[in-house]
């Protein structure tokens, strides 16, 4: 605990990576308990039963397309009608990768792999803005962008 905490103190990316997805996974679980979801008359169209197997602690972030990333991780590429192969293979392939070291919980897999790739993009922003707009407009990129409305899709 006390090296997390003089890594926060060091490191302005890693406290504002952690606070900003704290905040924004309360406020997303919050708002799943307190308001009556308006699903459309054909969402279970797009719904699985393997999006909510872990809870609404973690089934929060999966959305939208999520059943289909989900299935190119678990099953691979289809040649069905309802073609996969829109999808980019990296994100479900590190899915696939880090879902079978869960035991096959591929949501799971799927939100630790979007959390290290914001975790990578704000300190890579960082590093970018560093040099060019000193250490504290760099913070401060880094914060406007955890704070950003779109940032719930990092």
């Amino acid at each position: 605990m006390a090296r997390l905490r003089r890594a926060l103190r060091e490191s302005p990316v890693l406290a504002i990576y952690l606070w900003s997805r704290l905040g924004l996974w309360a406020a997303a679980v919050l708002a799943l308990l307190l308001f009556v979801p308006n699903r459309h008359p054909e969402a279970d169209r797009w719904d699985s039963e393997r999006l909510h197997e872990l809870g609404y602690g973690i089934d929060v972030w999966a959305r939208w397309d999520s059943d289909w990333y989900l299935r190119i991780a678990a099953e691979g590429y289809s040649e069905s009608p309802s073609s996969t192969a829109a999808f980019f293979p990296l994100y479900p392939g590190l899915v696939a990768l880090l879902g079978r070291a869960f035991a096959g919980h591929y949501v799971l897999a799927g939100v630790v792999v979007s959390l290290a790739a914001c975790a990578v993009a704000f300190l890579l922003l960082y590093r970018l803005a560093l040099p060019r707009v000193g250490e504290e407009g760099a913070r401060r990129a880094v914060l406007y962008l955890a704070i950003f409305p779109t940032a719930l899709f990092l």
